[in-house]
């Protein structure tokens, strides 16, 4: 059911354009902060792929999700 609920969360974020921080992004995937930093320019996660899109206040990380259905499987992007 957590597992669920997490999908849904990634999927409003994807659908809305929101930009989500490494520290959320990290909590929603139940990984800590620094190994999301650490998976560089790609990184693809539960069916979506997360994209650097910029920096949120305070200066974190911030980025966006696609769906990797409409990506046709060409891989992901997070900086």
């Amino acid at each position: 059911m957590i597992q669920l609920l997490i999908l849904r969360a990634l999927e409003e974020a994807y659908k809305n354009g929101w930009l989500l921080s490494t520290r959320e992004l990290a909590t929603l995937l139940k990984l800590s902060s620094s190994t999301v930093c650490r998976y560089g320019s790609k990184f693809e996660d539960a069916g979506f792929v997360f994209t650097r899109a910029g920096q949120r206040k305070g200066g974190e990380v911030a980025g966006q999700l696609e769906n990797r259905e409409n990506l046709n499987n060409l891989g992901v992007t997070f900086l």
